[in-house]
């Protein structure tokens, strides 16, 4: 199910091109053109980073590796922002 508008529990359309995973009044996941971002459980992602991807200086970020950087990507962690690869 996919609704427009401020919902409670289920899938939302943003007008950002994100679609909100919600349950319980907040948001889960955040899916968009580069994956699922999750907020709580276990996340599946590609291995190879083919965009820009930054992490924020308030951001924590996990990966299950091993993890590649292609030629047309790029990763940047910011000062203060924690990113683990296991």
């Amino acid at each position: 199910m996919i609704r427009s508008g401020n919902i409670a529990t289920g899938i939302q359309e943003s007008t950002k091109g994100e679609v909100d995973v919600k349950a319980g009044g907040s948001t889960v996941a955040k899916i968009d053109a580069s994956g699922v971002r999750s907020q709580q459980g276990i996340i599946r992602h590609k291995n190879t980073i083919s965009t820009s991807v930054t992490i924020a200086a308030d951001e924590t970020a996990v990966a299950a590796g091993p993890l590649t950087i292609s030629s047309t990507g790029t990763l940047e962690i910011a000062s203060g922002a924690i990113m683990v690869i296991v």
